[in-house]
Protein backbone atom coordinates (compact mmCIF):
# COMPACT_ATOMS: atom_id res chain seq x y z
CA UNK A 1 0.00 0.00 0.00
CA UNK A 2 2.64 2.31 0.71
CA UNK A 3 4.45 1.99 -2.58
CA UNK A 4 0.76 2.27 -4.31
CA UNK A 5 0.70 5.70 -2.39
CA UNK A 6 4.36 6.62 -3.61
CA UNK A 7 3.19 6.00 -7.17
CA UNK A 8 -0.07 7.82 -7.24
CA UNK A 9 2.20 10.72 -6.20
CA UNK A 10 4.73 10.88 -9.11
CA UNK A 11 2.75 9.20 -11.53
CA UNK A 12 2.47 11.69 -14.58
CA UNK A 13 -1.10 10.72 -15.82
CA UNK A 14 -2.93 13.22 -17.37
CA UNK A 15 -0.11 15.18 -16.98
CA UNK A 16 8.54 14.46 -20.39
CA UNK A 17 16.00 18.41 -25.94
CA UNK A 18 18.22 20.53 -24.62
CA UNK A 19 20.80 20.57 -21.68
CA UNK A 20 19.90 20.02 -18.45
CA UNK A 21 21.71 22.75 -17.16
CA UNK A 22 19.94 26.21 -16.81
CA UNK A 23 20.39 28.37 -19.68
CA UNK A 24 22.73 30.87 -18.09
CA UNK A 25 26.29 30.56 -19.49
CA UNK A 26 28.83 29.77 -16.51
CA UNK A 27 32.08 28.61 -15.97
CA UNK A 28 32.70 24.93 -15.80
CA UNK A 29 34.21 23.73 -12.08
CA UNK A 30 34.53 20.84 -10.64
CA UNK A 31 31.70 20.79 -9.26
CA UNK A 32 30.15 20.85 -12.76
CA UNK A 33 31.86 17.87 -14.12
CA UNK A 34 30.73 15.32 -10.95
CA UNK A 35 27.70 13.00 -12.42
CA UNK A 36 26.25 13.00 -9.00
CA UNK A 37 25.76 17.06 -9.14
CA UNK A 38 24.91 16.93 -12.80
CA UNK A 39 21.68 14.12 -12.14
CA UNK A 40 20.33 16.22 -9.54
CA UNK A 41 20.80 19.22 -11.32
CA UNK A 42 18.88 17.50 -13.94
CA UNK A 43 16.20 16.39 -11.95
CA UNK A 44 16.55 20.13 -10.00
CA UNK A 45 15.22 21.58 -13.36
CA UNK A 46 12.93 19.48 -14.48
CA UNK A 47 11.13 19.80 -10.79
CA UNK A 48 11.60 23.68 -11.18
CA UNK A 49 9.70 23.26 -14.99
CA UNK A 50 6.81 21.37 -13.39
CA UNK A 51 6.39 23.37 -11.02
CA UNK A 52 6.45 26.61 -12.85
CA UNK A 53 4.46 25.20 -15.04
CA UNK A 54 6.88 25.63 -18.21
CA UNK A 55 6.85 23.16 -20.13
CA UNK A 56 9.80 23.98 -22.19
CA UNK A 57 11.90 23.72 -19.24
CA UNK A 58 10.62 20.16 -18.11
CA UNK A 59 10.83 19.01 -21.33
CA UNK A 60 14.57 20.62 -22.01
CA UNK A 61 15.30 17.61 -19.16
CA UNK A 62 13.61 14.02 -20.18
CA UNK A 63 14.87 11.58 -22.58
CA UNK A 64 14.45 11.32 -26.20
CA UNK A 65 12.77 8.00 -25.57
CA UNK A 66 10.22 9.84 -22.74
CA UNK A 67 9.25 12.62 -25.72
CA UNK A 68 8.70 10.18 -28.19
CA UNK A 69 6.51 8.20 -25.78
CA UNK A 70 4.00 11.34 -25.52
CA UNK A 71 4.39 11.61 -29.15
CA UNK A 72 2.78 8.12 -29.56
CA UNK A 73 -0.07 8.75 -27.15
CA UNK A 74 -0.81 11.99 -28.37
CA UNK A 75 -1.73 9.94 -31.92
CA UNK A 76 -3.68 7.49 -29.76
CA UNK A 77 -5.50 10.26 -28.01
CA UNK A 78 -6.76 11.44 -31.40
CA UNK A 79 -7.36 8.98 -32.87
CA UNK A 80 -7.80 5.59 -30.97
CA UNK A 81 -11.09 3.90 -31.29
CA UNK A 82 -12.50 1.66 -27.96
CA UNK A 83 -11.46 -1.50 -28.99
CA UNK A 84 -7.51 -0.63 -29.88
CA UNK A 85 -7.41 2.02 -26.40
CA UNK A 86 -8.63 -0.92 -24.13
CA UNK A 87 -6.59 -3.25 -25.17
CA UNK A 88 -3.71 -1.19 -24.25
CA UNK A 89 -1.63 -1.15 -21.01
CA UNK A 90 -3.37 0.59 -18.10
CA UNK A 91 -1.52 3.63 -17.35
CA UNK A 92 -1.59 4.11 -20.97
CA UNK A 93 -5.61 4.01 -21.30
CA UNK A 94 -5.49 6.03 -17.95
CA UNK A 95 -3.47 8.63 -20.37
CA UNK A 96 -5.84 8.53 -22.94
CA UNK A 97 -9.09 8.93 -21.62
CA UNK A 98 -7.65 11.46 -18.66
CA UNK A 99 -6.52 13.80 -22.05
CA UNK A 100 -9.85 13.44 -23.96
CA UNK A 101 -12.16 14.28 -20.59
CA UNK A 102 -9.81 17.41 -19.40
CA UNK A 103 -8.95 18.71 -22.77
CA UNK A 104 -10.96 20.82 -25.17
CA UNK A 105 -10.54 18.69 -28.39
CA UNK A 106 -9.84 21.15 -30.33
CA UNK A 107 -6.73 22.11 -28.63
CA UNK A 108 -5.39 18.62 -28.74
CA UNK A 109 -5.72 18.80 -32.25
CA UNK A 110 -4.02 22.02 -32.79
CA UNK A 111 -1.53 20.86 -30.74
CA UNK A 112 -0.67 17.79 -32.65
CA UNK A 113 -0.95 20.60 -35.45
CA UNK A 114 1.73 22.92 -33.79
CA UNK A 115 4.13 20.08 -33.53
CA UNK A 116 4.58 20.69 -29.82
CA UNK A 117 4.89 17.74 -27.60
CA UNK A 118 2.07 16.29 -25.34
CA UNK A 119 4.43 16.67 -22.46
CA UNK A 120 5.25 20.26 -22.69
CA UNK A 121 1.46 20.51 -23.04
CA UNK A 122 0.03 18.71 -20.13
CA UNK A 123 3.00 20.65 -18.20
CA UNK A 124 1.98 23.87 -19.37
CA UNK A 125 -1.93 22.85 -18.29
CA UNK A 126 -0.85 21.87 -14.88
CA UNK A 127 -1.84 18.50 -15.42
CA UNK A 128 1.38 17.20 -12.77
CA UNK A 129 0.28 17.26 -8.84
CA UNK A 130 3.07 20.51 -7.93
CA UNK A 131 2.27 19.86 -4.01
CA UNK A 132 3.21 15.96 -4.23
CA UNK A 133 6.69 16.56 -6.53
CA UNK A 134 7.67 19.97 -4.20
CA UNK A 135 8.49 18.06 -1.28
CA UNK A 136 10.49 15.43 -3.28
CA UNK A 137 14.19 15.07 -4.17
CA UNK A 138 16.97 12.52 -5.12
CA UNK A 139 18.99 10.25 -2.29
CA UNK A 140 21.61 7.93 -3.29
CA UNK A 141 22.65 7.86 -6.74
CA UNK A 142 24.65 4.94 -8.50
CA UNK A 143 25.96 4.54 -12.01
CA UNK A 144 26.56 1.98 -14.38
CA UNK A 145 27.90 2.97 -17.90
CA UNK A 146 25.17 5.95 -19.28
CA UNK A 147 22.47 5.13 -16.73
CA UNK A 148 21.91 6.85 -13.66
CA UNK A 149 19.55 5.53 -10.67
CA UNK A 150 18.56 7.52 -7.51
CA UNK A 151 16.28 6.73 -4.64
CA UNK A 152 13.84 9.21 -3.68
CA UNK A 153 13.31 10.83 -0.83
CA UNK A 154 9.34 12.20 0.09
CA UNK A 155 9.30 14.39 2.65
CA UNK A 156 12.54 13.58 4.01
CA UNK A 157 12.21 10.11 4.37
CA UNK A 158 13.50 7.47 1.59
CA UNK A 159 10.34 5.76 0.09
CA UNK A 160 10.56 2.68 -2.15
CA UNK A 161 10.67 3.94 -5.16
CA UNK A 162 13.57 4.60 -7.91
CA UNK A 163 14.08 7.55 -10.43
CA UNK A 164 15.74 6.46 -13.53
CA UNK A 165 18.16 9.24 -15.97
CA UNK A 166 20.38 8.40 -18.90
CA UNK A 167 23.28 10.49 -20.28
CA UNK A 168 22.49 11.22 -24.10
CA UNK A 169 24.58 13.41 -26.45
CA UNK A 170 27.10 14.10 -22.94
CA UNK A 171 23.81 15.30 -20.78
CA UNK A 172 21.97 13.76 -18.30
CA UNK A 173 18.07 13.24 -19.14
CA UNK A 174 14.89 12.09 -16.47
CA UNK A 175 13.80 8.91 -17.44
CA UNK A 176 9.77 9.82 -17.26
CA UNK A 177 9.03 6.70 -19.31
CA UNK A 178 10.54 5.01 -16.37
CA UNK A 179 8.09 6.28 -13.95
CA UNK A 180 5.29 5.40 -15.59
CA UNK A 181 6.33 2.03 -16.27
CA UNK A 182 6.71 1.74 -11.99
CA UNK A 183 3.26 3.46 -11.70
CA UNK A 184 1.34 0.74 -13.93
CA UNK A 185 2.83 -2.18 -12.46
CA UNK A 186 1.48 -0.85 -9.17
CA UNK A 187 -1.71 0.21 -10.42
CA UNK A 188 -2.11 -3.74 -11.74
CA UNK A 189 -1.32 -4.57 -8.19
CA UNK A 190 -3.27 -2.75 -6.31
CA UNK A 191 -6.28 -3.31 -8.54
CA UNK A 192 -5.99 -6.64 -7.64
CA UNK A 193 -6.73 -6.27 -3.92
CA UNK A 194 -8.97 -3.74 -4.87
CA UNK A 195 -11.99 -6.25 -5.68
CA UNK A 196 -12.70 -3.85 -8.35
CA UNK A 197 -12.42 -4.86 -12.35
CA UNK A 198 -9.74 -2.70 -14.30
CA UNK A 199 -12.44 -0.75 -16.06
CA UNK A 200 -14.34 -0.08 -13.35
CA UNK A 201 -10.92 0.92 -10.64
CA UNK A 202 -10.17 2.98 -13.99
CA UNK A 203 -13.27 4.96 -14.14
CA UNK A 204 -13.32 5.12 -10.51
CA UNK A 205 -10.18 7.44 -10.42
CA UNK A 206 -10.73 9.45 -13.32
CA UNK A 207 -13.85 10.92 -11.58
CA UNK A 208 -12.17 11.59 -8.62
CA UNK A 209 -9.62 13.96 -10.64
CA UNK A 210 -12.40 16.55 -11.34
CA UNK A 211 -15.75 17.49 -10.28
CA UNK A 212 -16.23 17.71 -14.58
CA UNK A 213 -19.31 14.65 -15.00
CA UNK A 214 -17.30 11.73 -16.74
CA UNK A 215 -18.87 10.77 -19.96
CA UNK A 216 -18.50 7.59 -22.35
CA UNK A 217 -17.21 9.94 -25.07
CA UNK A 218 -14.05 9.42 -23.83
CA UNK A 219 -13.91 6.00 -25.56
CA UNK A 220 -14.51 7.62 -28.57
CA UNK A 221 -11.57 8.83 -31.28
CA UNK A 222 -11.26 12.52 -31.52
CA UNK A 223 -10.62 12.62 -35.01
CA UNK A 224 -12.26 9.68 -37.12
CA UNK A 225 -11.38 8.51 -40.47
Amino acid sequence: MKLMKYLFVFVVVAFSATSCENKEKKENTIQDMDPQFLVKNCYKNYKQGLLKGNGKLAIANINKAGMEYYDIIMDYVLEADSTTVTAMPLIDKLMILSLRWRSNPNDLIKLKESGINLFEYGVNMGFIGQEAISNSELGSITFKDNIATARVINNGREIPMQFKFVKEEGKWKFDVKYVMMQTGYGLQQFIGQSGMSEEEYMMDLLSKMSSKPLSNDVWKPIITK
